[in-house]
């Protein structure tokens, strides 16, 4: 610090730096700049004068055939064009710290600041991050990407045997014959017995000690944004920066679409703190969440990397509880998830059902996989990964609409365990039915995809992950989407295998498969949703009752349409407006959790 001092900071607030920075064991130059002390851009121009070394003050030309990750994360690109000037350094931390110990800057070399370098990377290397971020997967594993297992003529052949089915249960719905009780009872009841031994409660583990803040490891967040107006930018980041998080050791990186003129004059409105930037993804296709996660991880520098949504508000204590997590995990924990509560259930019948959806989901299914060793699903945000497992996966299928549950899917593939915290997370749920129609129908695309992905080639799967994770993995995929489409063909059917008992008839083989896919079913849907309304405090009244049924012939006719995208439009992602919520509640205390 000290050649700052007295030019740009006096020596009392320069030696209280140092001091924050010892005792969080980073560099003081980390602490100065992104506690607000000092712009970046006086810092590295003091610095460039203080070695004698030229300072870029605009984005410069970088050749295209030397870029690589490592660069973007080392914070050191050549440089084309500019006379005497080979590479541009952004150093910070223990390598500025040698860079002013005396040693000469190498030869050729000019200082920039981290947001200059980073722009440059992405302007002149456009296409290859683009192409990183949409090939890395179905490149290296083709067999594990959407883009590449799923052939052409899996989802029409999965059409097809689900318009045969459900031709066959229409036909006779009584389902008295002996193949059609089969599939039914294959594909129904393991999906309710996994639901309803994932429904009961799970002891929480003692939360482990949390690391002082000389032991918390850099953490980098990635929030994904398109099309969303100043007053939700301005709310994300309010809840963002109440995250409570050394700030030196924290980065955010909100991902947006070059041609995204909204988003990027909203974010540009709000005078973004030191720690977070805005990374461009270069155009390209699929235009999906899960490419711009990719593109916007190949500039983050932390060794855990987290990811939220535009309508989140995480609890302030959450990565420190998730950092916790990984110090006391074992060293084959990948991820921890968080728990997504909906918090604008106030605002009708959709979000009610929504909020107890959720509550059954991220409190008992979800915690109840990652206690009993098996692979989870994740949910969308509000997962915090280990930077070298997500490496080792290989990130996000760029071509999956549902890249969560894909991506907690490949991790088991890879070794790898997924945990869950006891930490909220506040989301807002759609309030309007076609916005809540055309999510939903992304999602069951995506849980097609996935399940047409990892069970393309059964054996492999069940020789990775062993039968117990294999068998749970298919259950929470097939099974949830083949639940969805069948849903409102055993209600008739249901209807008359009940008449035909009650006439005194003895019931055959498909009446009783029936009578017992509609009996645990509905048991194991409204149980389950009952705990969590005590749990959560929410509502669960005689109209959520009366409902319930409308709900599922819902959630059946967006898995229909999800069906029709799967061969017709399989990459397009239908994007949930945010900002709709008319009421949220607080995020209740977790001290006692």
């Amino acid at each position: 610090m000290a050649f700052l001092v007295p030019r740009i900071l006096e020596r009392e607030r320069a030696l209280r730096i140092m001091a924050r920075a010892a005792a969080q064991k980073v560099g003081a130059d980390e602490v100065a700049i992104a506690e607000g002390h000092v712009s970046a851009e006086a810092y590295y121009r003091a610095l460039a004068d203080r070695l004698g070394i030229p300072f870029l003050d605009a984005p410069f030309v970088v050749p295209a055939g030397e870029l690589t990750h490592e660069g973007f994360r080392a914070r050191i690109a050549p440089v084309r064009g500019r006379e005497g000037i080979r590479f541009a350094l952004a150093p910070s931390g223990a390598g500025l710290a040698r860079l002013l110990r005396g040693r000469r800057p190498p030869r050729g070399a000019a200082v920039t600041t981290p947001a200059i370098l980073a722009g440059s990377l992405l302007n002149s290397g456009a296409s290859f991050v683009a192409r990183s971020a949409r090939d890395r997967l179905s490149e290296a594993a083709p067999d594990l990407s959407a883009r590449s297992a799923v052939r052409p003529f899996m989802p029409f052949l999965f059409a097809v045997a689900a318009l045969c089915l459900a031709g066959l249960v229409l036909v006779d719905p009584v389902i008295a014959g002996f193949p059609a009780s089969a599939v039914v009872g294959l594909l129904f009841l393991p999906s309710i017995l996994l639901r309803r031994r994932l429904s009961r409660p799970v002891a929480e583990d003692e939360l482990p000690p949390q690391p002082d803040d000389a032991d918390l490891p850099r953490w980098s967040v990635i929030v994904a944004l398109h099309r969303e107006g100043r007053a939700v930018a301005a709310a994300l980041l309010e809840a963002l920066e109440g995250l409570d998080y050394p700030r030196a050791k924290l980065e955010l990186r909100f991902a947006v679409e070059q041609d995204d003129a909204e988003t990027r004059d909203a974010l540009a409105a709000l005078r973004l703190p030191p720690h977070a930037s805005v990374v461009v993804c270069p155009p390209g296709e699929p235009r999906t969440k899960p490419r711009a996660l990719n593109v916007a991880l190949a500039f983050c520098r932390g060794e855990f990397v987290s990811v939220f949504d535009a309508e989140d508000v995480p609890h302030p204590g959450q990565l420190r509880r998730a950092a916790a997590a990984f110090a006391a995990g074992p060293a084959d924990l990948a991820c921890v998830q968080a728990r997504l509560v909906i918090d604008n259930d106030a605002d009708g019948l959709l979000t009610r059902i929504f909020a107890l959806d959720y509550a059954v989901l991220f409190d008992r299914t979800i915690a109840g996989l990652a206690k009993a060793g098996l692979p989870v699903p994740l949910g969308g945000t509000s997962n915090h990964f280990r930077r070298s497992a997500l490496e080792k996966a290989l990130g996000w299928d760029a071509w999956n609409v549902t890249e969560d549950a894909d991506l907690g899917l490949r991790l088991a593939r890879c070794g790898f365990r997924v945990g869950a915290i006891a930490s909220d997370t506040g989301e807002e749920a759609p309030n309007r039915l076609g916005i809540w129609f055309r999510q939903r129908s992304r999602w069951h695309k995506g849980w097609m995809q996935t399940a047409l992905v990892h069970f393309g080639r059964p054996g492999v799967m069940f020789r990775t992950v062993g039968v117990r994770g294999a068998t749970a993995a298919a259950v929470l995929t097939l099974g949830a989407s083949f639940s969805a489409l069948f849903a409102p063909f055993t209600v008739p059917a249901f209807v008359s295998a009940a008449a035909h008992l009650a006439s005194g008839g003895p019931p055959s083989a498909g009446q009783a498969t029936c009578i017992a896919v509609a009996f645990f079913g509905a048991f194991t849907l409204v149980r389950p949703m009952q705990e969590a309304a005590r749990r959560r405090s929410l509502r669960f009244s005689f109209r959520e009752w009366l409902f319930l049924p409308v709900h599922l012939a819902l959630v059946s006719a967006a898995a229909w349409r999800a069906l029709a995208e799967l061969v017709l439009a399989p990459s397009h992602w239908h994007k949930t407006p945010h900002g709709g919520a008319l009421r949220r509640r607080p995020l209740r205390d977790e001290t006692a959790a």
